[in-house]
């Protein structure tokens, strides 16, 4: 199996490497859309909930996207010739009131589609909608028994059986041939025992992979217990070890997350990836990315005031875009750190001697 979380698919589209390379902002070809911001579930280490955390500054839990927005939206996004759409959170996505409109919508347009979701609220009827349509699904369990689930998402113990049958459903009623249908395994104090369990469950209920991550906390490394990082490296080995064949595979972000973390900002002025996607949360908010998703510094606009493709032609987010220097307005650990790097190098902004190959 491909790495489907590799950093380098940036390589498949030029155009948007040389519209950076003329200092030009081109249109987001990736949406990551957070319809609803209220959840279900109130995982402990969710960056949306966390006190005091970056991503807390300006989250409204109560907030959705109206209908009427969602289809402005998305029809904006189309017109910007906009490829995919992650429906994610924020919050539980799939609590959404208007999903199934919202869901009909990215069809019509023909979006590749990802899916980011607790499972819980994954029905038959919705897995029959959107299953065909997937190009991934990813499910959140982050644990290999329904007691450290309820703890670590303070939820009712039956949702764990509920998260692991979305799996099983999404599987029976995907159609592409290459889609992916993955497990969320985030390492948090307390969990790291279950990892090689929360793996066994995964493959036996239908996922083709299981992406292993950790907590992206304020506190960084040091939120960590003693050797709990170590630990759930060599649990990830294991499981490795005993589950990867030609159909299942084990995507190891662990290391990539520690790095992040230990770097904890950043030493470039070009973000290349707010020109590659952008955020929108329950609140109608526009942002930059994840990492800036729902804090001031990453704050474009807001739909309820102008439309997606008006939004990205004003005036006043070209200034911002071209007066961005993640030095200045990111400095936490990101998600797209090593998306950056390679982009630089790619624009020749930070390699030497590019002609001698």
């Amino acid at each position: 199996m491909s790495n489907i979380y590799s950093t380098n698919k940036i390589i498949y589209h030029p155009e948007l490497l040389v519209a950076m390379k003329k200092g030009e902002q081109p249109y987001p070809i990736q949406l990551h859309l957070m319809p609803d911001n209220r959840c279900n579930h109130n995982c402990v280490f969710c960056s949306f909930r966390l006190f005091e955390n970056k991503n807390t500054e300006l989250f409204d839990r109560t907030s959705y996207i109206p209908e009427n927005i969602m289809i402005k939206l998305l029809d904006d996004f189309k017109l910007m010739n906009g490829q995919a759409v992650e429906v994610t959170g924020g919050g539980e996505p799939l609590l959404y009131p208007y999903r199934t409109e919202m869901f009909k919508r990215i069809i019509k347009h023909e979006f590749d589609i990802g899916l980011v979701t607790n499972g819980v609220k994954v029905d038959q009827e919705l897995a029959k909608l959107i299953g065909p349509h997937l190009t991934w699904a990813r499910i959140s369990i982050d644990a290999g028994t329904e007691e450290t689930y309820s703890i670590l998402r303070k939820t009712n113990k039956s949702d764990f059986a509920k998260a692991l049958d979305a799996v099983s459903l999404l599987k029976r009623y995907s159609k592409k041939p290459d889609f992916k249908l993955g497990v969320g395994f985030v390492i948090e104090n307390g969990n790291e025992d279950e990892l090689v369990k929360l793996c066994r469950l995964a493959k036996e209920n239908g996922a083709d992979n299981v992406r292993i991550g950790a907590t992206f906390h304020p506190e960084g490394i040091e939120h960590f217990n003693k050797g709990i990082l170590d630990k759930a490296e060599n649990l990830v080995a294991e499981a490795k070890q005993e589950l990867e064949d030609e159909v299942f595979t084990i995507h190891d972000r662990l290391p990539e997350r520690i790095n992040n973390m230990k770097i904890g900002k950043q030493e470039y002025k070009f973000c290349g990836m707010k020109e590659v996607l952008c955020v929108v949360g329950g609140d109608c908010s526009v942002f930059t990315c994840c990492s800036l998703a729902f804090n001031k510094n990453g704050l474009i606009g807001n739909l309820k005031d102008e439309g997606l493709k008006d939004i990205w032609d004003s005036d006043k987010k070209k200034k911002m875009f071209r007066t961005f220097d993640p030095t200045v307005r990111c400095g936490y650990h990101c998600l797209y750190e090593y998306h950056n790097k390679f982009i630089l190098k790619l624009l020749n902004k930070e390699e030497n001697h590019v002609n001698f190959i």
